[in-house]
């Protein structure tokens, strides 16, 4: 009886430990955004999401670098280019109008959609792994997003 109260004690803590834990970013993503005041962002010349003239998707990443303390450190490229970037950890974020059911939700993280254009939901794509950056852009996108689905003629999805 007493083993089976210290066993249901030390699991239920260990449960508890890793709850309050969740969500994490292993290579602290977040934390060095929040240290170096950087935001690391690629983009693709896909308006009205994103060009070297603005758009609405950067629009949304700048403010969520500015409610985190962060500048924007911004990289243009091909969408494999910078979607590898990502991948391998030199990008935190990658904006570019992206399918939600592009290929590469294999291989990075992808947002929650933030709007339906006809028959594609967009997403933003950020680092894999790194739930704590994706959890805090979810948060940002439902804040801000259904906005910013206006501006690019789409419905908030």
């Amino acid at each position: 009886m007493v083993r089976s109260l210290v066993l249901a004690l030390c699991c239920a803590s260990s449960a508890c430990d890793l709850v309050a834990s969740l969500p994490r970013d292993p290579d602290h993503t977040l934390d060095r955004v929040h240290a170096e005041h950087v935001l690391r962002v690629g983009y693709v010349d896909a308006p009205p999401y994103a060009s070297a003239q603005g758009g609405v998707e950067m629009n949304l990443v700048a403010a969520f670098a500015q409610a985190h303390g962060a500048d924007v450190s911004w990289r243009a490229g091909t969408e494999g280019e910078l979607l590898r970037a990502l991948e391998e950890g030199a990008l935190d974020v990658v904006v570019a109008g992206l399918d939600a059911q592009s290929p590469w939700r294999d291989h990075v993280a992808f947002t929650r959609p933030w709007v339906r254009t006809g028959e594609t939901k967009r997403a933003l794509a950020a680092r894999p792994g790194e739930n704590e950056l994706l959890v805090a852009l979810e948060r940002h996108l439902a804040a801000h997003g259904p906005a910013a689905a206006r501006l690019v003629g789409g419905e908030p999805s």
